[in-house]
């Protein structure tokens, strides 16, 4: 199967999900929806109300860690569902945005060499770069994350 097709695939997947983390986080904020003092969560938790805060800052400070998200959100009744979401508009955007880097960078490069060499090739780069973007898309996806932008 096409890795640009799989991509594709996966974004329509991602694309309805638009959800972000409350500015108090999840665990506050859902502890509070439900009525439940700090005090209470922290029994509930088997821990104290100092814990069950800190518990609460450690999902805002990016600390705490999946299992003990998995065992405040069980307190919660709730369950824990995580996925990675695209920083931007879409994985496909993504890959297609280091292709074209990486395609720049290599036709520029030629581009540069050729202009020393008094050889003049600069009214097709933008061609080029179009050229070895949709090669790169189409036949060498793991070659565009040896470099980092």
């Amino acid at each position: 199967m096409n890795e640009i097709y799989q991509l594709q695939q996966l974004d329509k997947k991602l694309a309805p999900v638009n959800i972000s983390k409350p500015r108090k986080g999840w665990l506050a904020t859902i502890r509070k929806a439900l009525g439940m003092s700090q005090a209470q969560f922290g029994r509930r938790l088997g821990v104290s109300r100092a814990r069950a805060n800190k518990i609460e800052n450690s999902e805002l400070d990016g600390s705490l860690t999946l299992a003990s998200l998995e065992r405040a959100a069980h307190a919660l009744g709730c369950k824990v569902h995580y996925m990675l979401l695209p920083e931007n508009e879409s994985l496909v955007a993504y890959v297609q945005q280091q292709a074209r880097h990486i395609a720049t960078k290599a036709i520029l490069g030629a581009a540069k060499q050729m202009a020393l060499e008094d050889q003049s090739a600069l009214d097709t780069v933008e061609e080029q770069i179009d050229a070895l973007t949709d090669e790169l898309l189409h036949n060498k996806l793991k070659a565009l994350w040896n470099d980092i932008p």
